[in-house]
């Protein structure tokens, strides 16, 4: 078991965490772990010959422990992901707009917002007995998180990320290419059924542009006999 010393101070590099952090989850995790913290010394530290205030304070604070990792636990599951929302740009700026019903009536501290290089994380608290989220990990491009900033309208939220430069966006995400790993045609078989196979793995993995290709392909080679064989792809 960690001594008084060692609580001691993981509390004070915590709280020091606590007071530089600005992200809403974040600070919400260690907050958890200094309640723990706090609740772990004082159960640690030695108790007076008469220990009934101690005691006390030691089922209070367990209780308001207890009450908060159960405060947590309904926040997190009474988290709705808001999957729909708008965008557009401009040659400066990327604008999210969010449609919640009645947000315009929330206190502004029930709406937290966070921006990074290449990433934004809402948090709507107590709207109508929910709290709403929106986290997009990977934007198409930088901003400048000194920049960007949010509105609130009726029933709405507009977010404005500001780019770090003066760039088009293809879309609001950036877009992952899936990577096809290119198929051996086996030595041991027959190299027309061996390239059909290659052929039709290749389009069973690739794009939409990949089966276009081998499509195009496949009904050339009907009017050329010989260049790919008898074999069909089932295409």
């Amino acid at each position: 078991m960690a001594s008084i010393s060692d609580l001691q101070k993981d509390l004070a590099e915590i709280e020091s965490l606590f007071a530089q952090s600005i992200r809403e989850r974040v600070r919400t995790l260690l907050q958890h772990e200094i309640d723990v913290l706090r609740t772990m010394l004082a159960n640690a530290l030695p108790s007076p010959p008469t220990s009934t205030d101690v005691t006390a304070n030691n089922e209070q604070n367990q209780a308001e422990f207890k009450s908060k990792s159960n405060k947590l636990q309904y926040e997190s599951s009474n988290t709705t992901k808001i999957a729909q929302y708008g965008w557009d740009q401009t040659d400066k700026s990327v604008k999210l707009y969010i449609t919640l019903d009645n947000v315009h009536k929330l206190e502004s501290s029930c709406i937290k917002v966070s921006y990074g290089e290449k990433s934004v994380d809402l948090l709507v608290r107590n709207l109508n007995n929910r709290s709403y989220s929106l986290y997009i990990a990977q934007l198409h491009d930088m901003v400048d998180v000194h920049r960007c900033s949010y509105r609130i309208k009726s029933n709405m939220i507009v977010v404005t990320l500001a780019k770090s430069v003066t760039v088009k966006w293809d879309n609001l995400e950036m877009k992952v290419d899936k990577k096809i790993d290119t198929p051996k045609l086996d030595s041991s078989e027959d190299p027309s059924a061996g390239l059909m196979k290659m052929m039709k793995n290749l389009y069973d993995e690739g794009d939409d542009e990949m089966k276009r290709t081998i499509t195009k392909a496949w009904t050339e080679s009907r009017d050329k006999p010989g260049l790919l064989g008898d074999n069909s792809m089932g295409l």
